[in-house]
């Protein structure tokens, strides 16, 4: 069973990697003296600024964060919040340790397994939560099956990511999102 299982899986994988995947959309978003913050992302999804509720004088962008969501009826949200990180801090942060904080304390006894995520600029961690209430049922709106939740230094930040979704596959998507994040400097 296992076997085929894997076989299945490997097949699925290569009929993906054979077909002509859609084009990314790219969108700058400029951070001041730290550069520009590069983003590709999956053309079905939409890209809109967070803005501050509350400004801090050190925030060099003009907005917190983006939230993507899907314009072709998909049901998931992805917010990315920027958080500047001073130079002498940016090497004593431990991503890891900070993300395992951030997991449930019901959850205690049996965390979820946290991931390494690694793109060219941007590098980190992240978990991925079930609800089980979900398991056999569709979630009511408002509500998700998935919650995915990481952490990433890029140049001068931390991105701080969090998606829900009812369908895993749109999990990699946004993990790509953040693999591909690039800061480019003036």
């Amino acid at each position: 069973m296992k076997i085929q299982h894997l076989i299945s899986i490997s097949l699925v994988a290569l009929a993906a990697g054979c077909s002509k995947a859609p084009p990314m959309a790219t969108r700058t978003y400029p951070l001041g003296a730290d550069g520009t913050l590069s983003l590709s992302y999956p053309p079905t999804w939409a890209a809109q600024n967070v803005h501050p509720v509350e400004r801090e004088a050190t925030r060099t962008s003009t907005f917190d964060g983006i939230q993507f969501t899907p314009t072709n009826g998909e049901r998931c949200a992805f917010l990315i919040e920027l958080m500047p990180v001073s130079p002498e801090n940016r090497n004593r942060l431990d991503l890891k340790a900070l993300l395992a904080a951030q997991i449930p304390k019901a959850l205690s006894n049996s965390p979820p397994p946290i991931q390494e995520l690694k793109g060219e600029q941007a590098s980190g961690y992240y978990f991925r939560l079930v609800d089980p209430k979900y398991t056999n049922a569709a979630p009511p709106p408002g509500e998700f099956k998935f919650g995915t939740e990481g952490f990433a230094k890029l140049g001068p930040l931390v991105l701080v990511f969090k998606m829900v979704n009812d369908d895993p596959a749109s999990e990699p998507e946004a993990l790509e999102v953040i693999r591909s994040a690039k800061i480019v400097k003036p």
